[in-house]
């Protein structure tokens, strides 16, 4: 299925990662957008295994108590609002750059969505999802 053209989209604009309604392919088994590439207009679309991610990085990121103080941190992370918490190892690459390193892979990170810290019941901090790897 690599780099199979399967047809045209409404604007880039009308997907999120993820989604796995209205996108008027039909396929062997459903698809689901992977990515959506602004710059070329395009959205790449592929089976739901495809979506697993280890790992996320986040920038603007902002700590409650001021900075972290160590540069490794195993905690737990939501990437969406209802999300339970992930269990995850946050490292440290820059002032306000995080890795966020998952301990089983996760459904779905979708850059330019928060991702917010935990330990516990307290509330570490959050940033912004740049990206992730599969």
């Amino acid at each position: 299925m690599s780099g199979v053209k399967l047809g045209k989209h409404q604007g880039y604009h009308r997907y999120t990662i993820g989604q796995r309604q209205g996108l008027g392919v039909a396929w062997s088994k459903p698809l689901y957008v992977l990515d959506i590439l602004p710059n070329e207009k395009r959205i790449i679309v592929g089976e739901k295994e495809y979506l697993q991610n280890l790992d996320l990085r986040a920038d603007q990121v902002h700590w409650i108590s001021g900075n972290l103080k160590t540069d490794a941190l195993r905690c737990q992370v939501k990437i969406r609002y209802a999300a339970e918490a992930i269990p995850a190892t946050l490292v440290v690459e820059g002032q306000n750059t995080v890795r966020v390193q998952f301990e089983k892979p996760v459904f779905a990170v979708t850059p330019g969505q928060t991702v917010v810290f935990y330990l516990g019941d307290e509330v570490l901090g959050g940033g912004r999802i740049l990206n992730h790897n599969r």
